[in-house]
């Protein structure tokens, strides 16, 4: 068995091809361990650069063809390759460090004697060093084998452990009489120190070749060449990364409150279903804030805060009301919720679920926004359409379509059609080929509806009346476009026969 495309003991199936098969069987070795072709392969006159790409794929072709090849002699031995040794395993990652604990935020009334407070975040742990990559297990070298060989690689280095993020600062909140009394408080609400991260470890060196090149005579059938072999050394394993310092934590915040000014609690968003926020009014509020510079200057000397702070101007409420002015009762409603929240001008914003169309007006007078629901619709109810039937034929075509959910009344409906129909003979053998004749809205004067029930003239539709005659194959396709104030949605019905 013998290389088609080969002589003597390179590859030169083209003109512009001619490598040796044992730097063909170099490569393979380094495509087998996941290494690129490296640039001083290229610039010692392996490979000119611009034919990587070919050379890549005819090694891919031989190597799968050597593969199902051990067993035979002859040439094919020249471009194979055969680990010995075991390959050292790769060291273990370092442990993360821990992060640190935040500081206790804190409330205090201030009365102008001296006071400390200790409400720094506590430093991350360091991370833990990577271990070592172990040594490989360098075997007995071959020898004088009819293949290349490739010695052990050494094992990879682990990686170092990130380091830990510092705490926060504890966050605090001042009520004073006297600005004065401000200088009396020294705070300590410093950021921990982050970790520092593990050092990578070192991978070891592979194992080395004792014998680094010998020649054989190789026989095929008549045909004997000599042939030289070679052996590589194991790869040097790679050191592991250091790891990632951690952060430091943010400082504390300093809020001020002035003297005889309780907070009360806020509640700035909230959920109601429909039914109860119809019975009864929700109240929502917000403290205000004024955020400025300069926190340093205005406490003890020393104090190690977020230079910005904020101070209490006052506060916001708004009541929220549902007017309910829709057709669907409310009792069915109770598992459905609003989202409220509160802005910045005193009115509430109304959120409704996304599979709920909700139309109405909202209204804001004397701190109560009122918002009147006049239609409610569920998403999937407004597309619960179906066939009611094609009568007629020629300008006497009529379809029916049926509303299911019986929202006509609420609800705004459009009909878009695209009808194709068939000019074979109706007892052809062929595949029956179709031609649009209209695609396009159907105009309003053309849709009748009772009730829930639409009625479409297709027979008034501005085509010829040859392709609605009786026993004409036709496919009608049907979008049925409904909305109710921003929201939309399409349904598509399809029928295909002889009319």
């Amino acid at each position: 068995m013998g290389l088609a495309w080969g002589y003597s003991n390179s590859l030169a199936t083209a003109p512009y091809l001619s490598v040796p098969l044992n730097k063909v069987s170099n490569l393979a070795k380094s495509v087998r361990h996941g290494n690129a072709i490296t640039g001083k392969q290229v610039s010692a006159g392996v490979i000119p650069m611009k034919r990587v790409a070919v050379l890549l794929t005819m090694v891919a072709i031989l190597g799968g063809w050597l593969q199902g090849s051990q067993d035979c002699t002859g040439w094919a031995w020249a471009a194979s390759l055969r680990q010995f040794g075991q390959d050292g395993y790769d060291g273990r990652d370092g442990r993360d460090g821990r992060d640190g604990q935040d500081g206790t935020d804190t409330s205090i009334t201030l009365d102008g004697t001296p006071q400390r407070l200790a409400l720094a975040g506590t430093d991350g742990g360091d991370g833990e060093p990577g271990e070592r990559g172990q040594w490989p297990e360098c075997r007995y070298q071959p020898r004088r084998v009819p293949y290349d060989l490739q010695a052990a690689d050494g094992g990879d280095g682990g990686g170092g452990g990130d380091g830990g993020d510092g705490g926060d600062g504890g966050d605090v909140l001042l009520y004073y009489r006297q600005a004065d009394d401000l200088r009396q408080v020294y705070i300590d609400a410093g950021g921990g120190r982050g970790g520092r991260g593990g050092r990578g470890a070192p991978g070891t060196p592979g194992c080395r070749c004792e014998v680094r090149r010998w020649r054989l005579q190789v026989c095929q059938e008549d045909n004997c060449q000599e042939e030289e072999y070679r052996c590589y050394d194991g790869r040097r394993g790679h050191h592991g990364r250091d790891g990632r310092e951690g952060e430091t934590g943010r400082r504390g915040q300093v809020s001020l409150v002035a003297s005889g000014t309780s907070l009360l609690p806020e509640r700035p968003e909230q959920t109601a279903s429909f039914p109860a926020l119809a019975a009864q009014s929700i109240l929502l509020s917000q403290n205000r804030w004024d955020y400025r510079q300069g926190a340093i200057a205005r406490l003890a000397p020393g104090s190690d805060v977020t230079d910005e702070y904020r101070e209490y101007v006052g506060r916001i409420e708004g009541q929220a009301r549902l007017d309910w002015q829709a057709p669907r009762p409310l009792a069915g409603l109770w598992s459905e919720t609003i989202q409220l929240s509160l802005q910045e001008n005193g009115r509430v914003q109304f959120a409704f679920p996304e599979d709920l169309w909700v139309t109405g007006s909202s209204d804001f007078q004397n701190g109560v926004t009122t918002y009147t629901v006049t239609s409610l619709v569920a998403a999937q109810d407004a597309i619960r359409l179906a066939w009611g039937g094609l009568d007629g034929h020629g300008r006497s075509l009529q379809a029916t379509v049926i509303d299911l959910a019986r929202l006509s009344d609420q609800v705004n409906t459009e009909f878009q059609l695209t009808l194709r129909a068939s000019d074979d003979a109706p007892h052809s053998d062929r595949r029956r080929r179709y031609q649009t004749h209209f695609d396009g809205t159907i105009p309003t004067d053309l849709i009748q509806r009772d009730h829930n029930r639409f009625i479409l003239d297709l027979g008034r539709l501005p085509l010829s009346i040859s392709h609605l005659n009786r026993g004409t194959y036709a496919q009608i396709e049907l979008t049925v476009i409904r909305s109710l104030g921003s929201h939309r949605a399409e349904q598509t019905l399809r029928w295909q026969g002889r009319l």
